[in-house]
């Protein structure tokens, strides 16, 4: 990964200390206000989520499953399309706190226009 330093010289408008930046290698959590989208890690797509001028979040993806066999990729929380290809449905699938999935079926067919 690559790192950019800042020279808080230059940068007269960032609300944050040289410590405050520099504790952040600890994976802490700080809120910029001015940012409005997310990377990847690897830096592709960029970006992979973020909020258009029009206030739309743009770039969520769910990744499609077409085997009930991914129990172990997935997190507590995540949630992911299964399609069953033989039966033609797709559900919307919540991997629950006891690992097991909690689904709804997407039944119904619209027209984007």
């Amino acid at each position: 990964m690559t790192r950019t330093r800042i020279d808080l010289d230059n940068q007269t408008d960032l609300p944050l200390t040289e410590a405050e930046l520099e504790s952040l290698g600890d994976n802490s959590v700080i809120d910029i206000h001015r940012h409005s989208k997310l990377v990847s890690p690897d830096g592709s797509p960029d970006p992979a989520l973020y909020i258009d001028s029009g206030g739309k979040t743009r770039g969520l993806k769910l990744p499609v499953e077409t085997s009930m066999a991914c129990n172990e990729d997935y997190e507590i929380g995540d949630l992911f399309i299964l399609h069953l290809v033989a039966q033609g449905k797709f559900y919307l699938i919540y991997k629950d706190a006891n690992g097991s999935g909690k689904g709804i079926l997407l039944g119904t067919d619209i027209t984007l226009t």
